[in-house]
């Protein structure tokens, strides 16, 4: 059974501001003077009250953004979203905790160790009461993080250059002569998702199925967003590993490029977000941590940001049959990666 485990993005600092259009509940009082307000109205009068959110994520942008204003509108709690990589987003965590520092009520990581290694920097979600948390399906229930989405792996290619007979279905289509010098390998140094997906096809055929690729003359690229636009360009023919929201902006330009998912190999990467168990703002953390499990919000982000959610019933796209995380063991075996690379002939 493979596993899975983490990354993803960059750096950059948004921070998302809408108008309030949910009027704060009215605390009232019955004659022995307790609130009359339901536990729910309690914990959105008490997280306006605080009146912020602090979002630490690896998502990008216009992801974040589109979940904040989505929030805010329903609040009026305005969110700072933080955006690093997965690497610097935990270092920065961690550092902050070890000096008692704390500015993040809520973390959201493409996979990571961080959950399990270090559950005490969490609030535990099995104790904290949130609303529809029994409800949310079992499989994506953490201890101290909730699955809300999962990317999903495959091939993007020049639907103008591929012919329908050479579409691929599966990686060993490409050991086609025909695909020789036509292919755009993410770099598997690049990420651990991309060593990941090397270490899965391994897993699937054999460190020979590498050694064979090797031989089709592939160009190395950093990364599948920036091979898009060189596939639209009409440079090479297809680009793996990818994901679908690699090109979703520019397929949605026009470009004439089309994604599909591998049947042998289908990979993609859970996003996991928790509360910090020393949130500044933990009654506003609360409010969106629950939130985040419904509907809305993750049709929100589905948006604007290709993926599957993990409720039925969203507007996402549905995960294939078979998937599976992508397995990211591999980073803990230098030696494997060291194989994993000489048998693609990278240096």
């Amino acid at each position: 059974m493979r596993r899975m485990v983490p990354i993803v993005a960059l750096a950059g600092l948004a921070i998302v501001l809408a108008a309030c259009s949910s009027p704060a509940p009215t605390s009232t009082q019955d004659p022995g003077g307790e609130s009359t307000l339901t536990p729910e109205e309690q914990l959105i009068e008490a997280a306006q009250a605080e009146g912020s959110l602090v979002f630490y994520s690896t998502e990008p942008d216009n992801l974040n953004n589109a979940i904040g204003e989505a929030f805010t509108a329903e609040y009026g709690i305005p969110i700072e979203f933080l955006r690093l990589t997965s690497t610097d987003l935990t270092e920065r965590f961690a550092a902050e905790t070890a000096s008692g520092v704390y500015t993040a009520d809520l973390i959201q990581l493409v996979g990571s160790g961080i959950w399990a290694d270090e559950p005490q920097w969490f609030v535990d979600l099995d104790s904290a009461d949130l609303a529809g948390w029994e409800e949310y399906p079992e499989d994506a229930r953490h201890d101290s993080c909730a699955d809300l989405r999962y990317s999903v792996g495959g091939v993007t290619y020049n639907n103008q250059l591929v012919d329908e007979a050479h579409v691929p279905t599966s990686y060993e289509d490409f050991l086609d002569p025909w695909w020789t010098g036509k292919i755009l390998l993410t770099d598997p140094r690049g990420t651990p998702a991309y060593m990941g997906w090397a270490a899965m096809v391994e897993d699937e055929y054999g460190i020979e199925f590498l050694e064979q690729l090797a031989l089709q003359d592939f160009t190395l690229v950093d990364s599948a967003t920036p091979a898009a636009e060189q596939l639209a360009a009409g440079a090479a023919y297809a680009n793996f590993g990818a994901h679908v929201s690699n090109s979703t902006a520019i397929r949605a330009a026009g470009a004439p490029l089309s994604f599909v998912i591998m049947s042998d190999v289908p990979t993609g990467l859970p996003t996991c977000q928790g509360i910090s168990a020393n949130a500044p703002h933990p009654n506003a953390a609360k409010l969106f941590m629950q939130w985040s499990l419904t509907t809305e919000a993750q049709n929100s982000g589905c948006a604007v940001f290709e993926a599957a959610n993990v409720l039925e019933g969203t507007d996402c796209i549905a995960l294939p049959d078979g998937w599976e995380p992508t397995t990211l063991e591999v980073m803990s075996d230098p030696d494997r990666q060291a194989r994993i690379l000489e048998a693609l002939g990278i240096q």
